[in-house]
């Protein structure tokens, strides 16, 4: 065994990310592209394995069917959260790391519109809650290049719901590049 040096790295990373709705398990309705920006630390706990937390903004999108009272429906939303993602990584060969940890999302600004396909239904009769605070679980493989560059792969699922009396979590593709200047 060789004892790491306790480093600590931090950056900036951005980039692109296919988001939807997860409703009972799969895909629901239509999904949209969005982007991220956010920064990142890296604490290196041994030489095989460190801790990445970050603070990203994101934009997420996605629709599901009103529910059974409503139906004849798409409840469409475009949302903007803050993430707060603690990432363990273990490295498995030079540069190339597996990414496994918890995630806390915060809602900061949402557009939620819902729209009927029969036009006798009020759509100001409909008033669709959205949570202001959910989880998500992670997991996605990086490679660190020149130990300065990075490109991540990720998928975030969401383990609460995005509406408060709906069944809907968030299910995230990410890809990022991102740069460590300190």
């Amino acid at each position: 065994n060789t004892t790491a040096q306790n480093e600590f790295e931090l950056g900036a990373k951005a980039g692109v990310n296919y988001s939807g709705f997860n409703v009972d398990g799969s895909s629901a309705y239509t999904d949209g592209f969005g982007y991220h920006l956010g920064i990142m630390g890296e604490y290196e706990l041994s030489n095989n394995f460190s801790i990445q937390p970050e603070i990203i903004f994101i934009q997420k999108t996605g629709s599901r069917g009103t529910p059974s009272e409503l139906s004849g429906g798409l409840i469409t939303s475009d949302l903007t959260y803050i993430e707060i993602p603690l990432n363990g990584k273990y490295y498995f060969a030079k540069g190339f790391a597996v990414e496994f940890g918890p995630q806390l999302d915060i809602l900061v600004n949402e557009k939620t519109t819902v729209d009927f396909y029969n036009s006798n239904q009020m759509d100001d009769s409909v008033d669709i809650e959205t949570n202001g605070i959910q989880f998500s679980i992670n997991l996605g493989i990086s490679y660190k290049v020149l130990e300065k560059y990075l490109i991540q792969f990720r998928y975030s699922h969401g383990l609460s719901d995005v509406y408060k009396d709906l069944e809907a979590k968030n299910s995230v593709f990410l890809f990022s590049v991102g740069y460590f200047f300190l």
